[in-house]
C-alpha cells in the first residue's frame, strides 16, 4: 500500500502544469536564439531580394534606353539606304 501511495504522490507532482514548468526555462534560451536567428535570416534575405529588384530596375531601364537607341539606329539605317538608292 505504500508503494501506490508514494507512486501517487509523484504523480501529482509530475502533473502536466509541473512538467510545463520546468521545460519552460529549458527551451526558453532555445527560443530565443531561434527567434534572433529567423531575425538575421529575415534581414538577410530582404536585403537580398532588395538588391535584386533595384538590379531589376536599373537593368529594366537600362534595356529601354539600348532598345530606343537601337530603333534610332535603324531608322538612321534605312534612310541612309533610301539615299543610296535614289542616286543610283
Amino acid at each position: 500500500m505504500a508503494i501506490i501511495e508514494a507512486t501517487t504522490e509523484i504523480n501529482s507532482e509530475l502533473g502536466p502544469e509541473a512538467i510545463n514548468q520546468s521545460i519552460a526555462p529549458i527551451l526558453q534560451p532555445l527560443a530565443e536564439r531561434a527567434h534572433q536567428l529567423i531575425g538575421y535570416t529575415e534581414y538577410f534575405l530582404g536585403g537580398i531580394f532588395g538588391l535584386y529588384l533595384i538590379f531589376f530596375i536599373i537593368r529594366t531601364i537600362v534595356d529601354i534606353k539600348k532598345n530606343k537607341l537601337l530603333k534610332e539606329i535603324k531608322e538612321e539605317i534605312k534612310q541612309i539606304n533610301e539615299k543610296i538608292d535614289k542616286k543610283r
